[in-house]
């Protein structure tokens, strides 16, 4: 599997107060075959997370071509004081279901003893992509199972079952919180439409390998791929893995990212986004520094 990078397609230069800095986790919506919508996180002057898009008519692009920002205001910005999401919000994916369009958000504040606190929230989407919460919880918060920080959702459905795959730590290094270590895990939706943790541990992290985060799916010949992001010694990398018949993922040794050649994302790829347009597989990733660098697109060359 061989992803070739098509170059950067969006950055921030301090355009407003509340869009300083970043571009991160971009997430795609379709809106037709050939017309997507890309939500991203930006920071304010703050360093709070909102949320903001930008739109990409697949027709008319080209590589090398930016995409260019006309909303004046945030799409979602963080909650009151004192709520889960005060010093953030971060859309990563989307549910349709009968009742409407839901954006599933991480919800960040900070905290005194770690770096930051996440947990997941839930917004309603409205026809013309406005957000509002649902309520000032999280949908899916801290249990005893899980007591520790997790989030970047990523909701999919493969074989009539609805999947939300999600990073959550092990445990905080209070020596030195920079090593903490995240696994992927994985809680599915039951029919009283509450989510359920079905497995804790994905993917086995190796001994240089700190952190798996925000995973993306696609579906070829019948078989399910995600690709993920890596934290190998302190640096994001894209991999790779799929799913084998008795539900267990395993890597794909034969994955390949060929990055753009260019400074934006010479030293990290991560927070991949996974989009079809005329039956042909596209991807959207971040660069250096989480997305301070902006994102940009690549795509499926060969399988």
């Amino acid at each position: 599997m061989i992803w070739k990078s098509l170059g950067l397609l969006f950055d921030v230069k301090s355009n407003y107060e509340w869009m300083n800095s970043h571009a991160a986790l971009p997430t795609v919506i379709k809106i037709s075959n050939e017309y997507f919508r890309i939500f991203f996180s930006t920071r304010d002057t703050f360093n709070r997370s909102h949320t903001t898009f930008v739109d990409l008519n697949m027709q008319d692009w080209r590589p090398g071509k930016k995409l260019i920002h006309t909303q004046k205001v945030s799409t979602f910005s963080p909650g009151k004081i004192g709520l889960f999401d005060d010093c953030g919000v971060t859309v990563s994916t989307f549910l349709k279901t009968k009742s409407g369009l839901y954006a599933y958000y991480l919800g960040w504040t900070n905290k005194k003893t770690t770096l930051f606190s996440n947990e997941i929230g839930i917004a309603y989407v409205d026809k013309n992509y406005k957000f509002s919460r649902i309520q000032n919880l999280p949908i899916y918060g801290r249990t005893e199972d899980e007591p520790l920080t997790f989030g970047y959702p990523t909701i999919f459905k493969f074989n009539n079952k609805i999947s939300m795959y999600y990073d959550g730590i092990k445990e905080w290094n209070l020596e030195n919180p920079t090593k903490y270590k995240f696994n992927l895990r994985e809680a599915t939706l039951n029919k009283r439409n509450k989510w359920i943790l079905t497995n804790k541990e994905l993917i086995k992290l190796k001994l240089n390998e700190r952190a798996i985060t925000r995973s993306s799916f696609m579906i070829l010949d019948g078989k399910l791929i995600m690709i993920y992001s890596l934290d190998v010694a302190g640096k994001y990398e894209l991999a790779a893995a799929y799913r084998n018949n008795k539900g267990k993922w395993t890597g794909m040794n034969n994955f390949t990212f060929v990055n753009s050649g260019h400074e934006w994302d010479s030293i990290q790829n991560c927070y991949p986004s996974i989009f079809e347009s005329n039956n042909e597989f596209y991807m959207l990733y971040n660069g250096n520094g989480y997305g301070k660098s902006g994102f940009g697109i690549a795509k499926l060359f060969e399988y």
